[in-house]
């Protein structure tokens, strides 16, 4: 029984390294050109004003940044979801920043009241999904994003 439970909380334990190790991976990749700008100005997204903002921002000020990012989420999701980007390699990596987010506002919200650090960092990784979702919907509307 003792074993069985080691093992369980081992196994998850390497899931959430090789979960959280794929996302740095995938949003550390680079592309030629970066569209996420260009998204943001045409959709009147504020990710960018948040990314500037995020290290000098106050306690009181994080619920607001939270909320813009939710907002930029909803569109840039929507926008891939109208270029038809739920299939192929894009879906799963689309798939796995999709839930790296809900976790990062997961954890913004727990960590808001005790921990401001550990809520701006979470505040800084959503701001890096939604770049990078903004940058494939840039990618898709330009035809340069891989086959």
């Amino acid at each position: 029984m003792t074993a069985s439970i080691i093992i369980i909380v081992l196994s998850t334990l390497l899931f959430l390294y090789w979960f959280r190790y794929t996302c740095q991976l995938i949003l550390s990749a680079r592309t030629s050109q970066d569209f996420a700008a260009d998204i943001a100005r045409e959709n009147e997204l504020g990710f960018l004003h948040v990314q500037d903002t995020i290290g000098a921002a106050q306690k009181d000020q994080l619920d607001e940044l939270q909320r813009s990012l939710a907002r930029d989420y909803q569109v840039v999701s929507a926008l891939l979801a109208r270029n038809g980007m739920n299939s192929g390699e894009m879906g799963i990596e689309q798939t796995i920043l999709r839930i790296d987010f809900l976790g990062m506002r997961a954890l913004f919200e727990v960590a808001r009241r005790v921990h401001v650090t550990a809520a701006k960092r979470a505040l800084a990784e959503m701001c890096q999904v939604v770049a990078y979702m903004a940058n494939t919907v840039g990618e898709q509307a330009n035809g340069t994003a891989a086959a």
